[in-house]
């Protein structure tokens, strides 16, 4: 009995002891995040930082550096015993929950604060609580640097953004664990992205311990290195040709269109992605999502050009790329006689976060019954492989959606206009975790988070905005876009760290306590990283985050005409409920129906910015022709032995090299050349 008790107090030393690491790692991490987004930026692309390196996948740069230094540090006896698949797990959970507080641009905290230099002081101080923002003699120190450091005026400031990010984290979070066992055990949901990372993480313990060689992952890395690099040095040196045409039509990795171009005349057609991680990312979709996602672009396509020669979107033809999505007049997203915005990215998340509850409604009951009814050998049996008990990840989800109002209401905003906060996140998060899940990429775009609110509360921006409505369009809109709304980390780093330890075969719980630890720590860390040293110290300004300063304006935080514009202008209620039942009834006919071609995952993929602005209707495609090549011709032994590996190859060698330029980027910065 006492060998028994022994034991477990060692297994439990372990655990704390890899806790104590976890959080040592985690203030390690939120330290370098700022620094390692401004500073690698100097002179490089925006995915050069630890976050994402796209606004539309959350292909993120940090959990990649924590397994490259944990291959490098594999090399090392001593070391090498530890770096099992378990340890491997904790640091891409720490990598994966961090990387979203990677993301600094337009993010709330960022406007907030310098809202007191970038519009009048009286109408800073009305709009945005002492709370929020220090006083703009301080504000001013941070953006060229040499700011005191005021321990009195920060504390508070720096408490409630903490907490601002913690709460609501700790919503998602609970959502997360309540649909875990439903997710990846009874649907077995993809999460492709999760999927490429554990090629590589896999295969650090055996590479270590063997020397195995790894043939078709390696042919992958090598292609994937030689991309990248080329990109790269075509980034770095204006000499070297440009071999990609990456400084020809292309923003980023997106090629466009250009008006008085052979292309121009097809309206709906506005870019193409020509990113490889792209496409080996949605190799790992099912086929039939793959499929909708490039066929129902086809079909906004075909709409668009029967709607030109109604006389609908005239002058389009002479609009370039971007302008066919964002541009008044051009884009069938915003402008009649569609509005895709309001029946995609509104409507459509909408009706797929409702008929994903309907059709897990008996699990959903069985958590209620299991929570707060008797249990019985099978309830236990059930909840023995869960983070936690059922009740107590309700209990958590209820107090935490009261604590996601309270703190809303802290800032300006009345009951109703609080309570829909959490419930506009709530939804749109859910729906995208969906789509991130199922594709591996999600809904770009914030501006379906008015909806609700345009529904119930301002179906135009008031005349004079008030603190309440002011602070309503802030985070209505940045919340919800991946590339700024921090609290996508915990929803999509939660499932992403569950599907990875079921993968490796970690325990949920420990799991969950290091999703834990990453989410309480690392906001606050970066916040004083980004603030008080980094802006204490170099300036955000000198730094090069003018542009993230320069959005900080009122006219930029969705006040008239852009409230007013969003998800589409007026009339648009109808356009979003037409959205809510055409994804009903895809998501009814797919669960009903086996051989029915349709499903809503690529609906929206195909109908929404993901395509039209970001070009992924070409990765879908492209994807879709050698996924199908692959499976048709050697099976799936050969989607197995051969594709997957080279497509975890690929993107472990491109983001080798985003790793790379990061580091460069900040020798750049302080050595220029």
């Amino acid at each position: 009995m006492s060998k028994v008790n022994e034991s477990s107090k060692e297994i439990n030393l372990v655990k704390s002891s890899t806790l104590i690491y976890v959080a040592i790692l985690s203030v390690l991490i939120g330290i370098l995040i700022p620094f390692w987004f401004l500073l690698g930026r100097s002179g490089l692309k925006f995915w050069t930082d630890l976050g994402l390196f796209s606004e539309i996948t959350s292909v993120s740069i940090a959990e990649y550096f924590l397994l490259f230094l944990a291959w490098i540090l594999s090399r090392v006896k001593p070391i090498r015993s530890r770096l099992n698949l378990h340890t491997l797990t904790y640091l891409y959970i720490v990598g994966i929950c961090s990387a979203f507080y990677a993301v600094i641009m337009n993010e709330p905290v960022i406007m907030a604060v310098f809202s007191r230099t970038s519009m009048a002081e009286a109408l800073s101080q009305e709009y945005v609580p002492w709370f929020m923002a220090p006083p703009k003699s301080i504000v001013a120190g941070l953006s060229y640097g040499g700011a005191s450091f005021q321990l009195g005026t920060w504390a508070p400031i720096l408490i409630f953004w903490w907490i601002l990010y913690t709460i609501p984290g700790l919503l998602l979070i609970s959502i997360v664990v309540l649909f875990r066992r439903l997710w990846m055990e009874v649907e077995r949901v993809p999460f492709p992205y999760t999927g490429i990372v554990y090629e590589s993480l896999k295969r650090i313990p055996e590479s270590a311990s063997r020397g195995r060689r790894l043939s078709m992952f390696m042919i992958g890395l090598i292609v994937g290195l030689a991309f990248q690099g080329v990109v790269f040095i075509t980034q770095i040196f204006p000499w070297f040709p440009d071999i990609f045409a990456i400084r020809g039509n292309c923003c980023g990795y997106v090629w466009y269109v250009r008006a008085g171009t052979p292309l121009a005349p097809i309206i709906g057609l506005a870019t193409a992605n020509l990113q490889p991680v792209m496409v080996a990312i949605a190799f790992f979709v099912p086929l039939k999502i793959l499929f909708n996602s490039w066929f129902w672009y086809l079909v906004y396509i075909v709409l668009m050009q029967v709607a030109f020669y109604m006389g609908y979107y005239t002058g389009a033809d002479g609009a370039n790329g971007c302008g066919r999505g964002w541009c008044a007049g051009f884009s069938g997203l915003i402008e009649s006689p569609y509005k895709f915005m309001a029946v995609s990215q509104a409507g459509g998340m909408i009706g797929l976060v409702v008929m994903s509850l309907w059709l897990s409604r008996s699990y959903i009951t069985g958590t209620l019954r299991a929570a707060f009814g008797k249990k019985d050998e099978n309830i236990e049996r059930i909840e023995s492989g869960e983070p936690m008990s059922y009740r107590m990840t309700w209990i958590l989800l209820i107090l935490s959606f009261i604590g996601t109002i309270a703190i809303f209401m802290t800032m300006g905003l009345g009951f109703v206009a609080a309570f829909l906060m959490p419930i506009t996140l709530m939804i749109y998060y859910f729906a995208n975790a969906r789509l991130y899940g199922m594709s591996g990429f999600y809904m770009r775009g914030m501006e379906h988070g008015t909806s609700l609110y345009r529904a119930f509360l301002w179906p135009s921006a008031p005349a004079t905005p008030t603190r309440e409505f002011v602070m309503t369009s802030l985070f209505d809109r940045t919340n919800m876009d991946v590339s700024s709304g921090k609290l996508f980390g915990s929803i999509f780093g939660s499932f992403a760290s569950f599907k990875m330890a079921s993968m490796t075969g970690t325990s949920t719980r420990d799991t969950f306590k290091v999703i834990l630890v990453v989410t309480i720590i690392v906001p606050i860390v970066t916040l004083i990283s980004l603030f008080l040293i980094l802006g204490g110290s170099i300036g955000l300004n000198n730094a090069g985050a003018q542009s993230l300063i320069s959005v900080a304006g009122l006219s930029n935080w969705g006040v008239s005409p852009q409230w007013n514009t969003m998800p589409a202008s007026s009339p648009w209620v109808q356009y979003v409920i037409a959205g809510i039942l055409i994804v009903c009834l895809l998501s009814w006919l797919n669960a009903r129906f086996l051989w029915f071609p349709f499903e809503p995952i690529g609906f929206l993929n195909g109908t929404s910015y993901n395509s039209l602005i970001s070009g992924m209707w070409t990765s879908f495609l492209v994807a879709w022709v050698l996924k199908t090549i692959t499976l048709r011709v050697g099976g799936s032994k050969a989607y197995e032995d051969i594709g997957i590996p080279i497509a975890g190859g690929l993107v472990a060698g491109c983001i080798a090299i985003f790793v790379l330029g990061g580091f460069i980027g900040i020798i750049r910065f302080f050595v220029p050349f």
